[in-house]
């Protein structure tokens, strides 16, 4: 499963995301991120072994792409946590 790297929404920290799609470009890495929803062409769909309906073939044949949607998680370990963390990450809550 490729990796991308992309800015925590919480706090713009570097984290790596894990996406089922291949080669994906910097727009569409945007896009999944601010809405969960891309198109992606059938060259990423195929490599990426992204089961094709009748449709998705129909609509590749006709528009070159296809839509799809990934729930990225583009929050950070400390955004997305109740607890507190330090700058280098670590958990101080209890202490």
């Amino acid at each position: 499963m490729p990796t991308y790297a992309i800015k925590c929404i919480g706090c713009s920290r570097k984290i790596n995301v894990f996406s089922s799609i291949r080669n994906l470009t910097k727009n569409q890495l945007d896009e999944l991120v601010e809405s969960g929803y891309t198109e992606i062409t059938e060259d990423q769909a195929r490599k990426s072994r992204i089961e094709l309906t009748e449709e998705d073939e129909m609509m590749l044949a006709e528009e070159g792409s296809i839509g799809y949607t990934e729930d990225l998680e583009s929050i950070c370990s400390p955004c997305g946590s109740d607890q507190d963390y330090d700058d280098e990450g670590n958990n101080i809550t209890a202490v």
